[in-house]
């Protein structure tokens, strides 16, 4: 990580790029240190359509691809609360019960 850090100054790059730099590696020490507990979980994100109705036919198979996964010992990680995003949730919550 140092030797990069000193190829990037001498790589004439913009302050707003090394502003972006500098902010995905504070993410992503956040991110490692908030997992950190979480190590021995394999993990599935699922992004998609936030637009999508709860009875439609994609948010029914994200939350049967979430049941499995959850069945697999997967832990779900999900960008948002409706549509696609929202069909995964209720897997991770209610685990056995929805995915029996």
């Amino acid at each position: 990580m140092i030797a990069t850090a000193l190829k990037i100054g001498r790589d004439e790059m913009t302050i707003a790029d090394l502003k972006l730099i500098n902010r995905s590696a504070k993410e992503m020490r956040s991110a490692a240190k908030i997992f950190a507990p979480f190590k021995h979980l394999r993990k599935v994100a699922v992004f998609g359509s936030a637009r999508s109705a709860d009875d439609s036919p994609n948010c029914k198979m994200a939350t049967d691809f979430a049941c499995e996964m959850v069945r697999q010992g997967f832990m779900l990680i999900s960008g948002g609360s409706d549509g696609i995003m929202g069909a995964v949730q209720p897997a991770g919550w209610a685990r056995a019960q929805l995915c029996a």
